[in-house]
């Protein structure tokens, strides 16, 4: 775990609102472990959270891995394995906060995508604003 906190920005809000949902990745690769990273930041009206963890993964020898592969298995694997945690870390420091506690959806494999600057580029249409 890198960091784990919350924030009070301002009262509960009054009326519907969307939360602002950030999922960062990056990654550390040695010869024999992977470190798979996951940043979450859920900003609401009144309040901020983050939740930064990590999956290590140790390989019995020296590997070297192809970056696809990597990004494959970080998508597939490690963020299956962190994902639940994130989601808790977020719902407990709002609970210790004495806030309404944030509902993060279930993930399923294949929901997360990491981008890389070719795929972000591609997906963005002509006029700078990005596609859905």
């Amino acid at each position: 775990m890198y960091e784990v906190h919350g924030v009070v920005t301002g009262p509960p809000p009054t009326s519907e609102w969307a939360p602002d949902i950030d999922l960062e990745y990056s990654q550390q690769l040695l010869p024999n472990e992977l470190h798979a990273r996951f940043k979450l930041t859920f900003k609401e009206p009144d309040a901020m959270y983050v939740a930064d963890m990590a999956a290590v993964y140790s390989f019995a020898e020296e590997l070297e891995i192809a970056e696809e592969v990597v990004i494959d298995f970080a998508e597939r694997v490690a963020f299956m394995t962190t994902f639940p945690f994130l989601r808790e870390s977020v719902a407990t420091t709002a609970a210790r906060m004495q806030r309404n506690v944030p509902t993060l959806g279930i993930m399923r494999p294949g929901d997360f995508k990491i981008g890389t600057p070719d795929k972000d580029a591609a997906q963005e249409a002509p006029d700078g604003a990005s596609q859905d």
